[in-house]
């Protein structure tokens, strides 16, 4: 027949492995739940990056087409010979070139 305190420190085995086992429980869980969440952030900002470079990718395309357009309309200034059609021409290029210059630090603000 088994003493009592033998007993005892069965029974306080039995509670130490218990508590190791529920605390094991819990950093599991606790880890479980940080990988979830760190893979959702992860996620998330691949999603992020894809649509940064589809913007980039955008603004390039958009703004080599303003380009070529605004580079075809100073060739055409060149043959204007009334002064007051060239200013007003020239004010439209200086505001087309400064909408190019405002997109792009708008994107670089965003980014």
């Amino acid at each position: 027949m088994p003493h009592y305190g033998d007993l005892k420190i069965d029974e306080s085995k039995g509670i130490l492995f218990q508590l190791k086992r529920n605390t094991d429980n819990l950093i599991n869980t606790v880890r479980n739940e940080n990988n979830n969440t760190e893979n959702i952030r992860r996620g998330l900002e691949e999603k992020k990056r894809i649509e940064r470079t589809a913007k980039l990718e955008n603004e390039v395309l958009i703004s080599h087409k303003k380009n070529v357009e605004i580079d075809w309309n100073w060739q055409e200034l060149e043959e204007k010979e009334d002064c007051k059609e060239l200013a007003d021409d020239i004010e439209i290029q200086v505001a087309a070139c400064k909408k190019i210059i405002d997109d792009k630090d708008n994107l670089i603000l965003e980014f």
